[in-house]
C-alpha cells in the first residue's frame, strides 16, 4: 500500500480561520516551490505547492481564510468545492491540515468540527503556541489529540518549529495509517468503498471511541435522531448507555425538530433528477442545505430551475424558527457546545488576562477622535515621503540618465539612430523609472501598514464613516488597495457579502487615484507647483497638492457611492465585524 501511495502526489487542503498562520505554514512546507494563479471561473487566488517527504509526494493547497463552511462569499464557497471535490481544474484532496489558533481554540474548533463531517482525514496543526504561552494559557496537546481522535501535531510555523513532525504526520496519513476511521467514509467515495453513508455530527464527532463504541452510539443515534439507548436493539441497553455517558464530550447534537426537517429533506432529495451531481447526498450536505441562508451551497448542489427547491427549504427554515430552533443558531449552539466539552481538561486558562502592549495601542489607535487623528497623520507621512523620501533616487535616476544618454551620444554617428536611441529610448525610459522610487515607497508604506495589522485597525475605524454612505468597514480595505491599483482593488471585493455593497466597491474603485497616475500627477506637479516648505521643512507645498489630488479623488468616489446607494443599489447597510490579527 506504500508502494502505491507514492505513485502519485497526495493532495493536502490546508484549512483555518483567518490570521491563525495558515500561508506561513504553507511556505513553510512548500518554500519556493509553489504556484500562483486563479480558479477557473472565479478571481480567488489559488496557491498549490509542491513537496515530499519519505521518498511520497505531497501537493498542498493554500485555500483562502474563512470562519466556517456555511459559504458566504466566492472565497468561501472555492473552499468548499475544493472539500467537496467539485472544483474543476484541482485534485481532489486527500486529506485536510487544520490550522488552529492556539490561543483562541475554542472559535477555531468551530470550522474543524465542520471539516470532520466531510469524512476526509484530518490534521489538526495547533499553531502559535508562543502567543498562547504568553498570554499564561496551557494546552494539553495529548489530551486534545485522544479527545478529538484525529492527530494534533503543536506548531509554531514562523520559527519551522513542528513541521518535521507535521510532514511525518501526514506521510503516515498517505500510506493508509491514521487520521481517517474506517467507520466514516467519505460521502464522495473516498473511503471505505464510498458508499455514502451518513457522516453527521453523530458519527463524525466520536473518533476518538472504539469501533465498537461508535457502533452502538450511531445505531442508537439512529433511533428517531436523539439518544435512546434503550431502544438500540442487540446490546443491553446499560452497555449503550455506558458507552454514550464516556462519549458525550464527542457529540454534537442537534434537536429533534431539526434532524425531523433534514430527515424529509434527505429523503425527497433520493430522486436523481433533483440532483446536480450524481450520488445520493449524504446527511452532513442535507444539513449544510438546510443553514445555508446565504443560497450558495444550494445554487452549487441542486438543480432548482423553477424555485420549488428553494422554497422547501425557506419553508423548512421558518418551521424551525417558529419552533424555537433557527436554522444558523442552533448550529452555532451545537458546535460550540461541543468544542467546550472538547476542551474540558486540555486549555488551562489565567485566573485574569493581563492588558498587553498591544491592547494599549488598539485602543488608541481605534479611538474614535485619536485613531482618526493618527490615521491622518499616516497618511500625510505617507504623501510627505513620495515626494521628500523619494527625491534622492529619483535625482540619481536622473543623473544615471543623463549619463547614459550621453555616453551614447558620444560613441554613436550623428543621426536619426542617434536621436532614437538617445532622446527616445533612453530618455523615455528614463523619464518613466525617475518616478519608480515615488511608487516603491508607497507601495512599501501600504504593505507595512497591513503587515503590522494597522489597515484591519483602519478599516474598524472607518465603518462609521463608510455607513453613512452606505457601506461597510470591509468595503475601505479594497478601496484602500485601489490607491496601488484598481485591479486588485476590484478582485478585494469579493470578501464583500452583500452584492449590492461589492457592486458599489467595485464602480467607485477607478475613481480613486491609483499608482499608474503617480507619474502624471508628479510630472504636473513639478511643473506647476513650487517645491516651497513649511514649518521648518516639515511640510512641503508640492506634497500637500498630491494629498490634495488624493483627498479629491476619495471625496469623488463617496459621492457617487453615495448616489449609487440611494437609487440603483438601494439596500440595508450590513452589520460590520471584523478580526484584528
Amino acid at each position: 500500500m506504500i508502494a502505491a501511495a507514492k505513485t502519485r502526489a497526495f493532495t493536502v487542503a490546508l484549512v483555518g480561520n483567518p490570521n491563525t498562520g495558515k500561508s506561513t505554514l504553507f511556505s513553510g512546507l512548500v518554500g519556493v516551490h509553489q504556484h500562483v494563479g486563479n480558479y477557473p471561473g472565479v478571481t480567488v487566488e489559488k496557491r498549490i505547492g509542491r513537496t515530499s517527504f519519505a521518498g511520497q509526494r505531497f501537493e498542498a493547497i493554500d485555500l483562502p481564510g474563512l470562519y466556517s463552511l456555511a459559504p458566504r462569499s466566492r472565497d468561501e464557497m472555492v473552499v468548499v468545492d475544493l472539500l467537496l471535490g467539485r472544483r474543476k481544474g484541482v485534485a481532489a484532496v486527500d486529506a485536510v491540515v487544520c490550522i488552529v489558533d492556539a490561543s483562541n481554540l475554542e472559535r477555531n474548533l468551530y470550522l474543524v468540527s465542520q471539516v470532520l463531517e466531510l469524512g476526509l482525514p484530518v490534521v489538526l496543526a495547533l499553531n502559535m503556541l508562543d502567543v498562547a504561552e504568553r498570554r499564561g494559557i496551557r494546552i494539553d496537546a495529548a489530551r486534545l489529540q485522544r479527545q478529538l481522535g484525529i492527530p494534533v501535531v503543536p506548531m509554531q510555523a514562523n520559527r519551522r518549529i513542528g513541521l518535521p513532525r507535521l510532514m511525518a504526520v501526514l506521510a503516515d496519513v498517505a500510506a493508509g495509517g491514521g487520521a481517517a476511521s474506517e467507520n466514516l467514509p467519505s460521502p464522495f467515495g473516498r473511503g471505505a468503498g464510498g458508499e455514502g453513508k451518513d457522516v453527521s455530527p453523530h458519527n463524525v464527532l466520536t473518533l476518538a471511541l472504539s469501533q465498537r463504541e461508535r457502533g452502538l452510539i450511531d445505531r442508537c443515534l439512529r433511533c428517531e435522531a436523539t439518544v435512546r439507548p434503550e431502544g438500540c436493539g442487540e446490546d443491553p441497553p446499560g452497555t449503550a448507555a455506558m458507552a454514550l455517558d464516556a462519549a458525550r464530550v464527542h457529540l454534537a447534537l442537534l434537536p429533534d425538530e431539526f434532524e425531523a426537517e433534514v430527515a424529509s429533506l434527505e429523503s425527497e432529495l433520493a430522486d436523481e433528477s433533483n440532483r446536480s451531481a450524481g450520488g445520493p447526498l449524504p446527511r452532513c450536505l442535507v444539513r449544510r442545505l438546510l443553514l445555508d441562508t446565504n443560497g450558495y451551497l444550494q445554487r452549487s448542489l441542486l438543480k432548482d430551475p423553477d424555485g420549488r427547491w428553494a422554497s422547501r427549504l425557506a419553508a423548512a427554515r421558518e418551521r424551525l424558527a417558529a419552533a424555537g430552533t433557527p436554522a444558523p443558531a442552533v448550529e452555532t449552539s451545537a458546535r460550540y457546545d461541543w468544542a467546550r466539552r472538547v476542551l474540558e481538561g486540555v486549555v488551562v486558562e489565567p485566573g485574569c488576562y493581563k492588558t498587553t502592549p498591544s491592547d494599549r495601542i488598539d485602543r488608541v489607535l481605534t479611538h474614535r477622535f485619536f485613531g482618526a487623528v493618527i490615521f491622518a497623520a499616516v497618511m500625510l507621512i505617507v504623501f510627505q515621503s513620495v515626494f521628500v523620501w523619494a527625491r534622492p533616487a529619483m535625482e540619481w535616476m536622473e543623473t544615471l540618465t543623463v549619463a547614459v544618454g550621453g555616453w551614447v551620444e558620444m560613441h554613436m554617428a550623428e543621426g536619426a539612430l542617434r536621436s532614437l536611441m538617445v532622446n527616445g529610448l533612453i530618455g523615455g525610459a528614463g523619464a518613466v523609472l525617475m518616478f519608480l522610487p515615488q511608487i516603491l515607497v508607497l507601495f512599501a508604506f501600504l504593505a507595512l501598514l497591513e503587515d503590522c495589522g494597522y489597515m484591519a485597525r483602519t478599516a474598524y475605524l472607518m465603518d462609521r464613516l463608510m455607513a453613512r454612505v452606505g457601506l461597510s468597514g470591509k468595503s475601505f480595505i479594497p478601496l484602500l488597495s485601489s490607491f496601488a491599483c484598481a485591479v486588485p482593488g476590484i478582485m478585494a471585493t469579493r470578501v464583500i457579502e452583500d452584492e449590492r455593497d461589492r457592486l458599489t466597491t467595485i464602480l467607485v474603485a477607478p475613481l480613486l487615484t491609483c499608482s499608474a497616475r503617480l507619474p502624471i500627477y508628479a510630472m504636473l506637479i513639478a511643473a506647476f507647483v513650487p517645491a516651497q516648505s513649511y514649518l521648518g521643512g516639515l511640510l512641503n507645498l508640492q506634497g500637500l497638492t498630491l494629498a490634495g489630488l488624493y483627498l479629491l479623488g476619495i471625496v469623488t468616489a463617496m459621492i457617487f457611492a453615495t448616489v449609487f446607494k440611494r437609487t440603483l443599489l438601494r439596500g440595508r447597510t450590513p452589520p460590520f465585524v471584523m478580526e484584528l490579527p
